[in-house]
């Protein structure tokens, strides 16, 4: 059907706007905890608010390029008939896209680097505010729940494939940064579903804060990565890790060089760009679950690679040595529960 036959559905300006902000004050509210965490550490210094702009702002052209050019691809497909001046525009404005509605997305673009800013920085501050005290316990009741079988092994034969351990890597490391930064702009700028917009720019900030930071707070732990550094038996996770090193060796992997950085930043009390070391639950996982819960609105053409995306996900934060499954479990659970909460705040914003 022809973008030019499908009529917009007209909204509340009133309630557009309260759509695009609540957002933003969740991140402001989350803003003023953080600092509020920090400054009774005696850590305020250490809150960055601009950590991420660097990134942000070729990402986010990037990303806007290719939107434009699956939109552009989108138009000649519908309106083969008419020149790509006239069926862009069409295609563009069946989805809210217009100067005053990119104008009014403004807020939530700037929004998500502060935001992950703000993140990183009160990430690296947990194991100050609560030591790692969990790993142990993660790693005894993952084995458990695995009858007696550490996770890890069960994928132990991809190890023999590096071509697909390096897969995973870019996956989980690049793939997953631009992905988040996809979402993001994507729902900022895409009105044409404005319960399922809202949904996703409510639930994405609500996982992370959830999960990220105040369950991450609660069972501070480091991760199979880093068990040994925490009190834990070498031969429980060092063949993993000795394989993934000599991986590392004939293909790079992220996941092996973010490791140490990321130890020795802890060590030294600093933080940057992907600060922090937290385990328990998985951001990475419960993002990657979000993005199945966005694909499902889309069709199953979207969701196919989504799920394909998340198992991928699912599987490399055990066979890269990040997390416990269990904390992969908790991150895919809790991201289910704050998109089904924020679809009923959604509702009524929307």
């Amino acid at each position: 059907m022809s973008v030019l036959a499908q009529p917009g559905r007209a909204r509340s300006p009133a309630r557009t706007w309260l759509a695009d902000l609540a957002p933003v004050a969740m991140i402001g509210l989350y803003a003023g905890a953080v600092s509020a965490a920090a400054a009774r550490a005696g850590e305020l210094e250490r809150i960055a608010w601009t950590m991420y702009l660097p990134y942000a702002g070729p990402a986010t052209a990037c990303l806007l390029a290719i939107m434009l050019a699956a939109a552009s691809l989108r138009a000649c497909r519908l309106n083969p008939g008419l020149p790509l001046t006239v069926a862009l525009p069409a295609e563009l404005g069946q989805r809210g896209v217009q100067a005053r509605s990119i104008i009014q997305s403004f807020p939530l673009l700037g929004a998500l680097p502060v935001f992950l800013s703000l993140f990183s920085s009160y990430k690296a501050l947990i194991p100050e505010l609560h030591p790692f005290a969990w790993d142990l316990q993660l790693a005894e009741w993952d084995r458990s729940l695995h009858f007696g079988l550490d996770p890890w092994r069960y994928l132990a034969p991809l190890l023999q494939a590096p071509v697909a351990v390096k897969a995973l890597d870019l996956l989980y490391h690049p793939v997953w940064s631009l992905l988040i930064f996809g979402m993001w702009t994507w729902m900022a700028l895409d009105r044409s579903k404005p319960i399922v917009r809202a949904q996703l720019l409510l639930s994405l900030p609500a996982t992370w804060i959830l999960a990220g930071s105040l369950a991450a707070t609660l069972f501070s732990s480091a991760g199979p990565c880093y068990f040994v550094e925490v009190g834990g038996e070498a031969d429980r996770f060092g063949p993993l890790l000795d394989t993934l090193a000599a991986i590392h060796g004939e293909w790079p992997l992220m996941s092996h060089m973010a490791q140490g950085a990321l130890w020795e930043r802890h060590v030294s009390g600093g933080s940057g760009f992907g600060s922090g070391i937290s385990a328990m639950p998985s951001v990475h996982v419960a993002s990657a679950f979000l993005l199945v819960l966005l694909a499902r609105h889309h069709g199953p053409l979207v969701l196919a690679p989504a799920a394909a995306y998340f198992a991928a996900i699912l599987a490399g934060s055990v066979l890269l040595g990040w997390h416990y499954a269990l904390d992969s479990y908790a991150g895919a659970a809790l991201a289910w529960v704050m998109w089904a909460l924020c679809g009923a705040v959604a509702r009524r914003l929307a």
